[in-house]
């Protein structure tokens, strides 16, 4: 670290792993900064004296990525306040689509999901994009599948009688529902739970599914962290997700208890009840998962479910085509699920000491 950039320091950040076994899941630290500081923007430097992407979130506080640390390892960070020489890549991406339904989709570098708007016509469960890149793409996806001039082409075609040709030229060039290489929708949801959403139990036991959401409100937006608060007829749902994870965070404010849960589309498929998950396989290496450590898991209504104890839980995905986060195949979702469970139960230790 230069001379300079001593004089700059304004904090310095410990972190600390707690457990006995490396992290091996991808997590931030987070840290809220001492009452009165007032800053909104810090740049966060390692002990090499490299600048990490960093973010403030809605709610105060200073994320950034932290390095894979051994069995009771510690790191430090140093911070300033002010802004970076130059703005970090954005690495999450989300925002409301009139275009198509009212949709609100948002992505990492590893998942994207797609949560049912007010024009979808009763389908209300979690969608999920299977990504094979890191590139934030649903932007590109959205554009292609909304252009009013391809639709307007394919109906062309079809009315002189060349049905197949608006096919062909639709599906291999257009459709989000075709891989052109980056990755698609191919996930059925319809009047179902999907990849992850949440439903009441009824007096019957059934399960009571909410519609669609009716409104959408963006907390953060990057680079390292998305968050959206949705309300619903019933309940607010505030979902958040980070750079590099293929969880999504949700925090459910509801007035009755509630489980979360995953359709299962043939129950021939691997599926697991694990300790605090429930983990499913769905058409083409689909991976998906719901966690919550304390929750009690069970079979209903072609679900898989879990019923959390606090307001908090996590979904989450992978598709087993792309290789990099590692997860190819039903074992390594489970393993990555059972490491990020533990690193739920034992979070990251920080230290903040304030320099003069």
């Amino acid at each position: 670290m230069s001379a300079l950039s001593a004089l700059l320091i304004s904090f310095v950040i410990t972190v600390t792993n707690p457990m006995g076994t490396e992290r091996t899941v991808p997590e931030m630290v987070e840290v809220g900064m001492p009452q009165g500081d007032g800053a909104k923007q810090y740049v966060v430097t390692d002990e090499k004296g490299d600048t990490l992407s960093s973010q403030v979130t809605y709610d105060g506080k200073l994320i950034f990525p932290c390095p894979t640390l051994k069995a009771r390892a510690k790191a430090k960070f140093f911070v300033r306040e002010g802004g970076a020489d130059k703005a970090y890549k954005n690495e999450v991406f989300g925002r409301y689509f009139p275009e198509r339904d009212g949709d609100f989709s948002f992505e990492n570098d590893r998942v994207a999901y797609r949560l049912y708007g007010p024009g979808s016509n009763g389908v209300y469960g979690y969608d999920i994009f299977s990504k094979r890149t890191s590139n934030l793409y649903l932007e590109k996806l959205y554009k292609l599948q909304c252009d009013n001039e391809v639709h307007s082409m394919r109906a062309k075609l079809t009315k002189l009688g060349r049905r197949d040709l608006a096919d062909k030229m639709y599906n291999e060039v257009f459709s989000y529902h075709v891989d052109h290489g980056e990755g698609m929708d191919q996930y059925d949801v319809g009047k179902t739970l999907g990849g992850g959403a949440v439903a009441y139990k009824g007096a019957d036991g059934g399960l009571e599914f909410q519609g669609s959401f009716k409104t959408a409100e963006v907390l953060d937006n990057g680079p390292l962290r998305l968050t959206v608060r949705l309300t619903y007829a019933n309940e607010v749902r505030t979902l958040s997700i980070d750079a590099h994870s293929n969880m999504v965070k949700s925090a459910v404010e509801a007035k009755r208890p509630f489980v979360a849960g995953i359709v299962m589309h043939n129950s021939d498929n691997k599926n697991a009840q694990g300790d605090g998950y429930i983990a499913y396989e769905d058409k083409d290496g689909i991976l998906i998962a719901c966690v919550a450590p304390e929750g009690k898991t069970e079979k209903e209504q072609g679900h898989l479910l879990i019923a959390p104890i606090s307001s908090t839980y996590y979904f989450g995905s992978a598709w087993a085509r792309y290789d990099g986060d590692g997860i190819t195949d039903f074992g390594k979702w489970q393993n990555y699920l059972e490491a990020y469970i533990q690193q739920i139960k034992n979070p990251l230790k920080t230290k903040i000491k304030k320099e003069n």
